[in-house]
């Protein structure tokens, strides 16, 4: 990670990459002072206390970096969703009150939200958290949303000018920081995958426009890819989406057999069972190359049996790519233990 710089962290399949685990790892080994996210309900980071062998949190809100780092400052940009209740008990759990601010126009999620994308969003398998609604009100500038500004709980959180302060600490001081982009890239709105996706780009781009700041500030893209890419399962009157032409669905009992021992992973958010694919390169490819990752983290790595783990380090080391650093990583990562630098 580059010091002085605002570093980026963007999951770079269907998300569900393990951008918690990373995230708090790369908290551990780096001194940061602003810690930054987007963050929306829609989406939870995971990720484990001491080195990735403690207790288990799931985070919804802030960006995990800046709990795991004591002396950083957090930062939520304009592109963040509020679930009030959900901010305000993370905030608390977590102790971050006197040093977290929140952009004062970010949009509140409320009951409407969730009511349309519940009525309206079943058929793409949505996770009806009210994320997408409160996007398309705010957009409208409809009476049925409010933004941080109008909540007198968050009066003391409440910055007009995010931008300002991480142009202050990174651009005129030379302070480190991370901004933790949510979801993933094949999820993004504008993608092929429209409308099986996300409510809102998911690249650095946006990420910096939601931020209001230059592109002159970015360090290292760290990039987040899986060996196997999920999707959200199913709900029973919606589907959640095609991958790739280069992928092709598996079922947890052909990864079963694979690995030959059980395995079946479960959203964050939802709960529901995941749909699992083989490795698409063309998705791979367009991630690293128009976020133009140069870090790169491959979860799930534990996954690849008999020749496939050598297959994808001749991949990666390759003359397609030109990335500085990369690590390999079994599962979602515990920091000692399952992760290994490849590069």
């Amino acid at each position: 990670m580059q010091t002085g710089k605002l570093n980026f962290l963007i999951g770079i399949s269907f998300g569900s990459e393990g951008k918690g685990n990373v995230a708090a790892y790369l908290a551990e080994k780096n001194q940061l002072d602003l810690c930054i996210s987007n963050n929306s309900p829609n989406a939870g980071h995971c990720f484990k206390e001491n080195g990735g062998t403690g207790t288990s949190h799931i985070i919804k809100m802030l960006p995990v970096c800046g709990i795991v780092n004591k002396e950083s400052n957090l930062l939520l940009g304009s592109g963040s969703v509020i679930n009030l209740d959900r901010l305000l008990e993370e905030i608390k759990d977590y102790d971050v009150g006197g040093r977290i601010l929140i952009s004062a126009t970010a949009p509140v999620v409320n009951k409407e939200c969730i009511a349309y994308e519940e009525e309206h969003l079943r058929y793409i398998s949505s996770t009806f958290q009210g994320t997408g609604a409160a996007i398309g009100f705010k957009a409208m500038r409809s009476p049925k949303i409010k933004l941080v500004k109008d909540y007198p709980e968050l009066e003391k959180y409440c910055h007009k000018h995010v931008a300002d302060v991480i142009l202050n600490r990174i651009g005129n001081h030379g302070y480190t920081g991370l901004v933790e982009i949510c979801q993933g890239y094949g999820l993004s709105v504008d993608s092929e995958m429209y409308p099986f996706t996300t409510s809102r780009p998911v690249n650095v781009g946006q990420s910096l426009a939601y931020l209001d700041i230059p592109h002159t500030l970015i360090g290292d893209v760290i990039g987040i890819a899986r060996t196997y890419i999920i999707r959200v399962g199913n709900v029973p009157d919606g589907y959640s989406g095609d991958t790739f032409f280069d992928s092709k669905e598996l079922s947890w009992d052909e990864m079963s057999k694979k690995l030959g021992y059980n395995v079946l992973e479960k959203t964050t958010v939802t709960k529901r069972v995941r749909r699992v694919f083989s490795f698409s390169k063309y998705l791979f490819e367009m991630g690293v190359k128009r976020n133009a990752v140069n870090v790169l983290f491959l979860t799930f790595a534990d996954y690849l049996v008999g020749k496939e783990r050598q297959e994808f380090i001749d991949y990666l080391t390759s003359s397609k790519f030109n990335f500085k650093e990369i690590y390999f990583v079994n599962g979602y990562g515990e920091y000692d233990k399952f992760i290994e630098k490849i590069k």
